[in-house]
Parts: structure tokens; sequence; C-alpha cells
């Protein structure tokens, strides 16, 4: 990014989100995903997760940490059909949601879905803002694989992948 090119969420528009995060939402997100309430206050704590539009959302951070867009989830209108997920502003170029450090973490887990990347961090009760064990990265889609090219990770971290459930016939996650 260019000393021109401001970025196109400002800090300011994000802590709206991230404040929109108030102790109903706090008890409606793990009661839906069965995590913990420390994994959402966690995230909250960290400008990890906000609301966008009365929906979930997540920041679409650059390598150079400015905030792109927001990526946010829209409730599907009936019972049979899938969410969908937008960016705001619309054709943002995509970048992956990025828990922790890759380049000091001793591991990293891939996932599609960024509720699959927090689950994790929700299950094995690990926080990757802190420590160095793990790094947790969503490509936010089986599609949005190269975005992990502009990650840079050590070069002694185990890596993970963890694709979503994928489709008969599907690889998943394609990396090559």
């Amino acid at each position: 990014m260019t000393p021109q090119t401001p970025p196109i969420i400002t800090p300011q528009q994000w802590d709206r989100c991230v404040a929109a995060i108030d102790e109903a939402r706090v008890t409606e997100l793990p009661r839906w995903r069965s995590w913990l309430r420390a994994t959402v206050y966690l995230l909250r704590e960290q400008r990890a997760i906000g609301v966008y539009k009365d929906c979930w959302a997540f920041p679409n951070t650059d390598v150079d940490g400015d905030i792109r867009s927001i990526h946010f989830r829209v409730q599907p209108k009936a019972p049979n059909e899938k969410a969908t997920w937008f960016h705001s502003p619309k054709n943002a170029k995509i970048h992956p949601l990025i828990y922790g450090d890759t380049l000091k973490a001793d591991r990293i887990a891939i996932h599609e879905s960024p509720w699959d990347a927090i689950t994790q961090i929700d299950k094995l009760n690990i926080d990757p803002f802190a420590t160095a064990e793990w790094s947790i990265v969503s490509t936010r889609g089986a599609s949005n694989a190269k975005t992990l090219a502009e990650i840079d990770m050590g070069l002694g971290s185990d890596i993970y992948l963890f694709p979503q459930n994928p489709k008969s016939g599907s690889d998943g996650l394609r990396l090559f």
C-alpha cells in the first residue's frame, strides 16, 4: 500500500462494529456456535469480531494492517437456505483472516471458514494473540485459498490444513 492510499475502513468505523457486541450478543454467539463466552470476550478484546448492519462481521485486513472491508454474514431468509457473506464496500480484495503471528507460531492451522477457525481457538482453549504456540488462519472460503500466498509463515512451523466439509467430488481447500 502506498502512503497516498488510505484504508477503506477507518479504525473508528471498525471500533463501532466491535462496540456493537453487547452482553446480549456475547450470550447469543456461544449459544449458536457452542463456544465459551470467554472466546467471544477474547475476540472482542482483540477487535477480531464485530457486528455490522446487525450481522456478525470480521475485519478484512491487508498485510499492512489496514482494514480494507468489513466481511459480514447475512442470515438466511428461510430455514433451508444458506447464509450469504458480503464485503462492505463491495469488490474489496479478499485477505486471509489471521489470529496470532504466523512468523512466530510453532503451529499454523488453516481453515476455510472463520467459524471453524474460531471453534479451534475455543475447543483447544488457546489464545493465539498471547502465545506463539498457535496461529489460526481462515481463507474465508475454499475459493480464496490463493490468499495464503500473502502470508509470511515461520520456516519451522508445523502447518495443519482443515478443509470445510467438502461436497461429494470436491477436494475442499485447493492449494496447488
